[in-house]
């Protein structure tokens, strides 16, 4: 196998026993810029053979929302686009409970972007307690707005650009297996992950 990418069952040996995960936080946790990161989700549909796995539909992060059977990616990205850190949660978690379990993954940046799903008063208190100024608009029903870098705010393109890339992969499109580490895995060895990116000067 010197010299090759892993075959399947590699893949998903290794997946079970978390040596993707360990590859993937080993480098997200060296060289990525702490400046300025940002936080987004993502559903992806599970495929009908997504089914029967041991300890239910929540253990596979498999969850119902209006759309359907989904798995939900959420992810924390450098200035880059690059991904170091991730959790998956049935499609009908909500984002700011996991984006303050994302936050504590991985040391605090100085600026953290969001959409208005992260504009809450609890995922506010828990950036101030990381030092870390939100770039968050307002909801349209919040009483006392908070300003934001509307400029710095754009760069949020990237972060989706790095969502659009994964579902690129079909086994992450649309996962057919039935165990949370098996779905995660091919996260985890994605080439974006682990080496891509977008330049800092770029569009």
């Amino acid at each position: 196998m010197s010299g090759a990418f892993p075959g399947h069952e590699t893949i998903v040996r290794w997946a079970r026993r978390g040596i993707w995960e360990n590859l993937f936080r080993e480098l997200a946790g060296n060289g990525r810029s702490t400046d300025t990161q940002m936080i987004d989700s993502t559903y992806v549909k599970a495929h009908r053979s997504a089914a029967g796995g041991k300890g239910g539909e929540q253990q596979q992060a498999i969850g119902r929302s209006r759309g359907g059977r989904n798995t939900k990616i959420h992810a924390r990205a450098d200035a880059k686009g690059r991904l170091i850190a991730i959790l998956l949660t049935g499609g009908e978690a909500h984002d700011c409970p996991i984006a303050e379990r994302l936050i504590r993954r991985v040391r605090p940046s100085r600026r953290m972007l969001g959409d208005t799903a992260y504009d809450s008063a609890k995922f506010r208190e828990e950036l101030d307690e990381h030092e870390a100024k939100a770039v968050i608009p307002n909801r349209c029903n919040r009483t006392q707005p908070f300003s934001f870098n509307k400029r710095l705010y754009k760069l949020r393109w990237r972060i989706e650009t790095a969502f659009n890339r994964l579902k690129d992969f079909r086994r992450i499109a649309t996962p057919a297996t039935t165990g949370w580490r098996e779905i995660i895995s091919p996260l985890f060895a994605s080439p974006l992950l682990l080496c891509g990116g977008f330049n800092e000067s770029g569009p």
